[in-house]
């Protein structure tokens, strides 16, 4: 057989092979949409005899690399973020406070410092004089948000931290807390701090001299890892060392800790809906219980006095899941997860910033169109997750109880709602989460004499996005909307779609 020949025919069962395998890829996705078809019978059953009120601290966000761009000059991104109802903004973010300096222009960072990864954001310091503390100050005064002030402990001096806090104080921000660094007890800072010891003796005299000035003014410090008890690893080893050094210590009031929801091998699938599938179980806060962990290691050891603070949490995996209805159901029921917490056990949970603001609100265009652009600023899926919370519950909210029952436990079991009542506009609150892959026929058994509002995020795939998704490039066919719904229910059932997430008010 001529060369030729065998490269037609290579060509042609090439051909054959991708038509089967596009084929099977559409078999798969129909018989995921005729699964979602099935409908499962849900009631809830609000139960306000007894509340616990909302520690609403938990709704802050990290500031990230947010000012690479100047955020308070842009009237859409200022409009999309108010409508956010943030309580705090982190600031000057995580990695980048390690090399921040309040003397210099921008980020005042120092050549000689810093970090090879923020060389991109070095540049920026030749294009404008303004420091970004004043950015920032705008900002939160154009927004009506405190502050959590992360301190360089790394590079920085005493005098700067009082500096900021100075600058803080005169321009009337509230300041939540104070965090003495970011992460020094992680690996790529063993060279600085070798030991808790170490950072003991580099961050308490700052402490004490903020104290001196400030004793408002709440500290907090860099927590070692939550680890199992039973890793007998050397990284979990320093860890628990680190957090028992701290422990004895008592020149703060609270410790540090960030966590990253992921599921290890859920990548490693051959077909791409078995990703999002197998994430979307695996990150479900009800089952992997960090933060329950957490309190149950931590409040032990370092007291039920001393609170903890998740200045930085979200997702890891984001190759796949940012900008996904899989991310936005994580950051919603981490939301409630913290609250349920919190009312069970005495606000451990002081103050929370989600990671990151450039998560929440970018000017990234994809595939889809956002469901909400301002000025070229675009809400992404997590941004509503975030707005559906803070927005109804930041104003002297209380949680009551909810029963939910239904015949099919495996559904049941991917449901999640919670009831409040927020006594400033007088209204009950049922936020929800679907993760079922089912529709639901939802019913309410509560009376309203006004009727119910539904206000939601809806989805059939998992994977759904508003806009641009890391995925797009390599799987351009997957891009699937998610939908905004609002609707006035005629009665007191309304009927699911099968990923969702949202609220129910009356």
């Amino acid at each position: 057989m001529k060369k030729s020949y065998k490269i037609i025919i290579i060509c042609v069962l090439a051909i054959f092979m991708l038509r089967v395998c596009l084929s099977n890829e559409k078999k798969k996705e129909n018989n995921m949409l005729q699964s979602s078809a099935q409908t499962v019978a849900i009631s809830v059953t609000p139960d306000f005899s007894k509340t616990a009120t909302v520690n609403t601290k938990v709704f802050g966000v990290n500031i990230g690399f947010a000012f690479a761009r100047e955020l308070d000059k842009d009237s859409g991104f200022v409009q999309l973020l108010r409508e956010m109802h943030p309580v705090s903004l982190r600031f000057p973010g995580g990695t980048v406070a390690n090399w921040y300096h309040p003397n210099l222009p921008v980020y005042g960072y120092k050549a000689k410092e810093l970090l090879p990864s923020l060389g991109g954001l070095y540049a920026l310091q030749s294009k404008r004089s303004e420091n970004i503390l004043y950015n920032f100050i705008r900002l939160c005064k154009e927004v009506n948000s405190g502050a959590v002030f992360c301190a360089n402990m790394l590079t920085g001096t005493t005098e700067e931290a009082l500096f900021v806090i100075d600058e803080l104080k005169k321009n009337n921000i509230p300041i939540l807390g104070v965090e003495l660094g970011n992460e020094y007890c992680l690996m790529s800072y063993r060279k600085q701090f070798p030991d808790v010891k170490t950072y003991i003796d580099r961050v308490k005299s700052t402490a004490v001299a903020i104290r001196q000035k400030y004793p408002d003014v709440k500290l907090a410090v860099i927590s070692g890892d939550e680890v199992p008890l039973k890793d007998m690893g050397a990284r979990s080893k320093f860890m628990r060392d680190w957090s028992l050094g701290l422990s004895k210590e008592n020149f703060y009031e609270a410790y540090v800790w960030h966590f990253y929801a992921s599921c290890a091998d859920c990548d490693k699938d051959a077909y791409f809906d078995n990703i999002y599938a197998r994430n979307l179980d695996a990150m479900a806060p009800f089952k992997t219980n960090k933060l329950y962990n957490a309190g149950a290691n931590f409040v032990p050891l370092y007291g039920k006095d001393r609170k903890l603070w998740l200045t930085e949490w979200n997702i890891s995996n984001g190759e796949y899941l940012d900008n996904t209805f899989t991310q936005a159901a994580y950051v919603s029921e981490n939301f409630l997860n913290m609250i349920d917490l919190n009312t069970r056990y005495n606000n451990y949970i002081e103050l929370s910033n989600l990671h990151a603001m450039d998560g929440l609100i970018n000017v990234y265009k994809g595939k889809q169109k956002p469901l909400l652009s301002v000025g070229g600023n675009n809400a992404t899926v997590q941004y509503f997750a975030f707005k559906f919370l803070a927005s109804t519950l930041t104003n002297d909210a209380n949680k009551g109880e909810t029963t939910i029952s239904s015949k099919d436990n495996a559904v049941a079991k991917n449901f999640v709602c919670n009831a409040f009542v927020n006594k400033k506009d007088n209204k009950i609150y049922l936020h929800f989460v679907n993760r079922s892959g089912k529709k639901i026929e939802l019913s309410i058994n509560a009376e309203s004499s006004g009727g119910f509002q539904l206000t939601a995020i809806e989805a059939d795939f998992p994977y759904a996005t508003a806009g641009k998704t890391a995925y797009e490039k390599n799987y351009p066919n997957k891009v699937k909307p998610v939908r905004y719904r609002e609707e006035k229910l005629t009665g007191n059932t309304i009927t699911l779609a099968p990923y969702t997430f949202g609220y129910i008010s009356y």
